[in-house]
């Protein structure tokens, strides 16, 4: 079952979190341009070497036969950034252990993942493309989203949703497609599955 997250016009109970929730948005949103070629299967479900079922963002290939796993995930506070890194590399290896056709796992991370964090997932073999949260919030910062308020600032939070919810279906797919900006991960990634596939 696809991650149900509130509409944009649905009044959220905590602002910070739905925030949060649409910069993952915006990025599979763009992924899904960056991947377009590739016909990805998108939000299916797939079963690990556990018999437990995962929702991936991203699947080159077929339902038989995955060739490319690929998910995002957004953080904006470090001490999730193990955590997170965590559930990705569980999540990824155990699909890949379950499907022998793998030939590729990425995590397209954004914000405050650490140094040590992104180890996790390397030492599992899965290949990273990361944008900062500084480069992120410099590049929503254009359009008035503001993300590096302070975490006891629950005001901007509010002030960013209730931009974020206004603007058109045009406007998200600009947001979107600028949000990579100051990065080379929508090239980087195309090359490198080319490379593997």
């Amino acid at each position: 079952m696809a991650k149900q997250f509130p509409t944009r016009r649905e009044k959220p109970s905590d602002f910070g979190r739905a925030v949060g929730q649409y910069i993952g948005l915006l990025m599979e949103r763009h992924l899904r341009k960056i991947l377009a070629d590739y016909e990805p299967l998108e939000r299916m479900r797939w079963v690990d070497s556990y018999g437990l079922e995962h929702e991936i963002d991203f699947v080159i290939g077929t339902k038989k036969k995955p060739l490319v796993l690929i998910d995002s995930k957004y953080i904006k506070y470090q001490k999730h950034a193990r955590e997170k890194a965590n559930e990705i590399a569980s999540m990824l290896v155990s699909i890949r252990d379950a499907h022998h056709s793998v030939k590729l796992c990425v995590a397209v991370l954004g914000g405050n993942f650490t140094l040590g964090s992104k180890r996790i997932l390397k030492d599992r073999g899965i290949d990273i493309f990361h944008i900062d949260f500084e480069t992120l919030a410099n590049n929503l910062r254009r359009y008035r989203l503001i993300i590096d308020w302070a975490e006891d600032d629950k005001l901007t939070a509010q002030q960013t949703w209730e931009i974020y919810s206004t603007l058109s279906e045009e406007e998200v797919d600009q947001v979107a497609d600028d949000l990579f900006n100051g990065t080379s991960i929508p090239e980087d990634l195309v090359h490198l599955i080319k490379e593997k596939i």
